[in-house]
C-alpha cells in the first residue's frame, strides 16, 4: 500500500494543519496535567499526615501533662482515688505512640518512642505499690520530667518534617515548571514548523499559480504548466495548463493568419503601386493639377499600407526566430541613411528635413535587428511630424579608456521629431503588442501597434534600454541606450 505523501485535498490538509499544531499543546497540557495530579496528591497526603501527626503528638503531650499531673496529686494527697483515670491516659499515651510509630517520618526516633513508653510503664508500676512514699515512685517521677522533653521534640520534628516535605514539594513544582516551560520551548518551533510546513503546501503552489497566471498574461505560453500540491490546485493547474494549449494554438493560428493575409495582400498592393508610380510618371498621358494631387495621395497611402504589411510580417519573423541573433561588424551611418532614403517619396510628399548626427564608425550586433528598430522608429517620426517639420537623429558612443584601449561604452540613439509627441498616459503601453493609440489628425490609417513592440524586442534583444523623454519643444523623442562593441571607421562603408 502506497502511503501518500501530500495531503489529497485542501480540507484534509487544513485539517492535518490543525492537528500538527495542536499536538505539540496537547503534549504540553497532558504532562502538565499529570504533574499538577502528582503535585496535589503529595501536597494532600502531606497534609493528612501533617494534620494527623500533629494530633497525635498533641494528644501525646496532653496524656503526659495528665499522667504527671496525676501522679503529683497522688503522691502529695497519697489518695488512691486519683489514679483512677491513670490507666486510661496510660493506654492514650500507647495508642499515641504506635500511631507516631507508623509515621515515616519518626522510623528513626524509635528510642525517643520507645524511652517515653518505657517510663510511662515504669511509672504505672512504681503507682501500682499503692505507696505514695515509695523510692520508686519518686525516681519514676523524676525521670519523667525528660518524657516531657523527648514529647516536646517529637512535636517540633513533626513541625520540621512538615516543613520540610513542604519545600520538597514546592522545589518538585519548580522542577516540574521549569521542565515545562523546557518542553514547551522545543516543542514551539515544532508546532511553528509544523504551521509553516501546513502553509507551504498551500502558498506555494498558489505562489505557482499566480506566476503561470502573469505568464499567460504576458504571453508567455511556451511552458507546460504543471502544479503540484492538493488534488484542487493540481485540477487547477491542469486546467491552466489547457488554457495554455488552447491560447498557444489560437496564437499560431493568429500568426498563421496574419502571415498569410500580409503575404496575399504584398501582391496586389505591388500592382497598385506600379500601377500609381506609371500615372504619376505620365507614362498614360500627363494628368492634369487635381489628378497629379489625387495620385501623390495614392502614392502615399499605399506606402502606409506597405509599411504597415512589412511590420507585420517583421514582427512575426521577429516572433519565430526570438533568441536567434545574428551579430557582425558593419557600419552605422550607412544604415541610418539607407532608412532615411527607404521613405523619400513621403518625405518630399511632406517637405521633411532630417538632421543626422552620426560620426564614422562601426557596431558590432545583429545588423537586421538594428535596421528593423530604426526603420519603425523613422517611419512613426515622418507619419507625425508636421509638413516643412524637421527631424533629429543623433548616434554616438560613449567610450572608456583602459590601458589606452579604447572600448565602447554603450550605443546611444535619439530619434526626435515636431508632432504631437505622446501623451502622458499612453507612455507605460506603446510598446506593448497591438497597442495603439488616437490616430493623428489627417491620417486616415492607423497603425497596426506593433511597430514599437518589434523596436523594444530588438533593443532588449542586445542588452539595451528604450525610453520616451521628455524635450523642451514639442514632439516625441525616443532614446535608445545598448551596450554595444565598436571599431572607429576612418571612411564610411557602402551599405
Amino acid at each position: 500500500m502506497r502511503i501518500p505523501t501530500r495531503p489529497r485535498s485542501i480540507f484534509s490538509l487544513i485539517l492535518l494543519g490543525y492537528a500538527l499544531v495542536a499536538l505539540p499543546i496537547i503534549v504540553v497540557s497532558a504532562v502538565a496535567a499529570i504533574y499538577a495530579k502528582t503535585l496535589a496528591d503529595d501536597s494532600n497526603h502531606l497534609l493528612n499526615n501533617g494534620i494527623h501527626v500533629i494530633q497525635k503528638s498533641q494528644a501525646l503531650e496532653d496524656s503526659l501533662i495528665a499522667i504527671d499531673r496525676i501522679s503529683q496529686q497522688y503522691r502529695v494527697l497519697g489518695q488512691p482515688q486519683s489514679l483512677e483515670t491513670f490507666p486510661k491516659r496510660a493506654r492514650a499515651v500507647n495508642e499515641a505512640l504506635a500511631d507516631l510509630k507508623l509515621s515515616t517520618q519518626y522510623r528513626q526516633s524509635d528510642w525517643q518512642l520507645d524511652k517515653i513508653g518505657s517510663d510511662v510503664s515504669a511509672l504505672g508500676a512504681a503507682l501500682r505499690l499503692n505507696n505514695p512514699q515509695a523510692t520508686e515512685l519518686a525516681q519514676a517521677l523524676d525521670k519523667f520530667g525528660e518524657v516531657h522533653k523527648l514529647a516536646n521534640g517529637i512535636t517540633d520534628q513533626a513541625q520540621i518534617f512538615i516543613a520540610n516535605e513542604a519545600s520538597a514539594i514546592e522545589q518538585r513544582a519548580i522542577k516540574h515548571e521549569n521542565f515545562l516551560i523546557t518542553l514547551g520551548a522545543f516543542l514551539l518551533p515544532i508546532a511553528c514548523g509544523m504551521a509553516l510546513l501546513s502553509a507551504y503546501y498551500v502558498i506555494f503552489p498558489l505562489r505557482k499559480l499566480d506566476r503561470v497566471i502573469r505568464d499567460l498574461g504576458a504571453d508567455r505560453l511556451d511552458k507546460p504548466i504543471s502544479v503540484r500540491g492538493p488534488q484542487e490546485l493540481q485540477r487547477l493547474g491542469q486546467e491552466l495548463d489547457w488554457l495554455r494549449t488552447r491560447l498557444l494554438t489560437v496564437d499560431q493560428d493568429k500568426n498563421r493568419f496574419l502571415r498569410q493575409m500580409a503575404h496575399e495582400l504584398k501582391t496586389p498592393l505591388a500592382n497598385v503601386r506600379e500601377a500609381v508610380e506609371l500615372l504619376a510618371e505620365g507614362v498614360t498621358g500627363s494628368l492634369s493639377e487635381q489628378q497629379v494631387e489625387v495620385v501623390g495621395i495614392l502614392n502615399n497611402n499605399s506606402f502606409e499600407l506597405q509599411n504597415l504589411i512589412e511590420n507585420l510580417l517583421d514582427f512575426e519573423d521577429w516572433r519565430e526566430k526570438a533568441g536567434r541573433m545574428d551579430f557582425s561588424f558593419f557600419p552605422m551611418r550607412p544604415l541610418i541613411d539607407r532608412c532615411v532614403q527607404r521613405y523619400r517619396v513621403l518625405i518630399t510628399a511632406k517637405s521633411l528635413t532630417f538632421a543626422i548626427n552620426c560620426d564614422s564608425f562601426q557596431v558590432y550586433a545583429d545588423r537586421e535587428r538594428l535596421r528593423m528598430t530604426l526603420d519603425n522608429l523613422i517611419s512613426n517620426a515622418i507619419k507625425f511630424s508636421p509638413k516643412a517639420g524637421t527631424i533629429s537623429i543623433a548616434a554616438r558612443l560613449e567610450v572608456v579608456e583602459s590601458n589606452s584601449v579604447k572600448t565602447s561604452n554603450e550605443l546611444q540613439i535619439e530619434i526626435a521629431d515636431e508632432g504631437p509627441g505622446i501623451p502622458e498616459n499612453d507612455r507605460n503601453n506603446i510598446f506593448d503588442p497591438y497597442f495603439t493609440g488616437k490616430p493623428p489628425a489627417g491620417r486616415h490609417l492607423q497603425g497596426t501597434g506593433i511597430g514599437l513592440a518589434v523596436v523594444n524586442d530588438c533593443v532588449k534583444a542586445h542588452g539595451g534600454t528604450i525610453a520616451v523623454v521628455d524635450r523642451p519643444a514639442l514632439g516625441a523623442c525616443f532614446s535608445i541606450r545598448m551596450p554595444i562593441e565598436y571599431e572607429r571607421a576612418s571612411v564610411s562603408v557602402a551599405v
